[in-house]
């Protein structure tokens, strides 16, 4: 029971992963705009320099933070399989991040997500090089009533 709730949950906490990402980044661009001079500020916005390049930092952090956590809980969280469910992440990561560029041209945002995305599986992969799959499919669910 407890094998097929971890392989349900696969998906939920992969978007889980993506979207503590993107809140961490936006409250960090709150805090931006809170420690900017008031003589900076205009209508809601800080437009000091320091800010607005801290706030490009932030996209391109949040966005290679994100694709780390995308590839790395789905295989976390697998029970089995752990290097195909850490390829399928990266595979459908890079699409959406490719997506995404299409839509923003955002270059920076781009390479950082694939770059964290691609790193965090190859260390995935070297990690479970060396583990076997093991399914316990097979007879551990009778069990209790042996």
């Amino acid at each position: 029971m407890f094998e097929t709730l971890r392989w349900l949950l696969i998906v939920p906490v992969a978007v889980a992963g993506w979207f503590t990402a993107f809140v961490g980044a936006l409250e960090l661009h709150g805090l931006v705009y809170y420690f900017c001079p008031a003589e900076y500020q205009v209508s809601g916005v800080c437009n000091h320099p320091a800010a607005m390049a801290a706030q490009q930092a932030l996209v391109v952090l949040g966005a290679a933070v994100s694709a780390a956590l995308v590839v790395l809980l789905p295989t976390l969280t697998a029970p089995a399989y752990k290097q195909q469910v850490a390829a399928g992440a990266w595979s459908l990561g890079f699409g959406v991040a490719i997506w995404a560029y299409f839509e923003t041209y955002a270059l920076g945002p781009f390479l950082a997500a694939c770059i964290a995305g691609t790193a965090t599986f190859l260390l995935v992969l070297k990690l479970y090089r060396d583990q076997a799959v093991i399914s316990t499919d097979d007879y551990h669910q009778y069990e209790l009533f042996i």
